[in-house]
């Protein structure tokens, strides 16, 4: 059985004081076959937060790129671990 992944709402944003990269993603996964109103498989919120190396637009980018990469391996895992 196939799987829909909805994003729902991406929000990213930058602690220009501390130099932090924040990416959060709120997914809902269906099974392919539902309907439109049926309850989603997962509901679930995603959230990463880590150092840019500098206020640079290159390094808070690799940091927002870092992040996004450390929540498609936890969703990764919730959807296809045991």
């Amino acid at each position: 059985i196939g799987r829909r992944v909805d994003l729902v709402q991406v929000t990213r944003a930058v602690d220009g004081i501390r130099n932090d990269a924040l990416a959060r993603l709120e997914i809902e996964v269906r099974d392919a076959s539902a309907k439109r109103y049926d309850p989603p498989v997962l509901s679930k919120t995603y959230e990463a937060r880590l150092p840019a190396a500098s206020a640079s637009p290159a390094a808070v980018a690799a940091a927002l790129s870092k992040c996004l990469e450390q929540i498609a391996a936890e969703i990764a895992t919730d959807l296809w671990s045991p």
